[in-house]
């Protein structure tokens, strides 16, 4: 039996129940399902191949990779029979600061048991996969439709591709997070890549922020989660924070622009709330916070003054 599930905008997803149990097949799509053409190799299946079987060398909670089929750009994984995804719980308002605080930790734990190591900096020197599924459709894009703000936004990518350190996720956000039996297992590496471990905790946090934007019933409890994903996060990273705050802060400036007008738009906001998020992020953008604390403060002022 073959049962479509939800791929998001990359890739073709089903679950297929063998006499063993299900399994989860996943196959890259050449063309990702946005209005605008965006074509990339489906080649990146191997990419998250790599990435599953890297995860569980370190002990970062994946799905078991069960069998890779590199001509044909498909994987098929361990099947997560109960888990529902972060974003599902977040999009009905339910605030989860300890699952908040685990996610950070176990980001921490992937860029620290993977830093400076040179063997994995070839292994994922994905450079060019990156460029195509992120810098050029957030960063670049935005900096192309907004000639005002072009030169912020190309200096945060330059600095985003000099800051590679160890091995980032690239998609770290609440819908590749499932919420498992022990804690948050990750899914959906495609991007995955050496690079700087800013972007990923921006990425998550962004998509944090927005949450709470959302749902503004739950607003304060939500931020209340990105303040615990930051802190599981630093307190556990073996990178320097100072700088990591830093470019963190930068990094959710652009990144909450490129999810209003980039290439691939969150779908939950109004016309209202992309006006909020867009005039917030062309004045953190020219001039934002210093850190990622003084950012979620002023996320929270500006939220409730609305």
């Amino acid at each position: 039996m073959l049962v479509p599930l939800d791929g998001g905008v990359s890739s073709d997803v089903f679950r297929v129940d063998l006499e063993r149990g299900p399994v989860c097949v996943k196959k890259a799509l050449p063309q990702l399902r946005v209005t605008q053409e965006w074509r990339v190799s489906p080649e990146r299946s191997h990419v998250e191949a790599r990435w599953l079987a890297l995860a569980g060398e370190i002990g970062v909670p994946a799905p078991r990779l069960l069998y890779e089929e590199r001509q044909g750009n498909f994987l098929v994984m361990e099947f997560c029979e109960s888990a529902s995804t972060w974003k599902a719980q977040l999009s009905q308002g339910h605030a989860n600061p300890a699952f908040a605080e685990s996610t950070g930790r176990v980001l921490a734990q992937m860029h620290g048991a993977t830093r400076g190591d040179a063997e994995l900096a070839r292994a994922f020197a994905n450079a060019d996969l990156f460029e195509e599924l992120r810098i050029d459709p957030f960063l670049l894009h935005c900096a192309r439709m907004t000639p005002e703000l072009a030169d912020p936004l190309l200096a945060i990518a330059k600095q985003t591709r000099a800051e590679a350190s160890a091995v980032i996720h690239g998609d770290f956000s609440p819908k590749n997070i499932l919420i498992g039996p022990d804690g948050p297992l990750i899914i959906d590496a495609e991007c995955a890549t050496w690079g700087d471990p800013a972007f990923d905790v921006a990425f998550c946090l962004t998509h944090l922020l927005l949450k709470s934007h959302w749902r503004p019933d739950a607003s304060d409890a939500l931020i209340g989660d990105a303040r615990k994903f930051v802190a599981g996060y630093f307190d556990h990273a073996k990178e320097d924070r100072k700088a990591v705050d830093a470019r963190t802060s930068r990094l959710v400036a652009a990144l909450l622009l490129a999810r209003v007008d980039g290439k691939s738009p969150v779908e939950y906001l109004d016309e209202n709330g992309r006006t909020f998020v867009r005039r917030i992020a062309y004045d953190w953008i020219a001039n934002g916070p210093a850190t990622v604390d003084d950012l979620i403060n002023e996320w929270k002022q500006r939220r409730n003054a609305e």
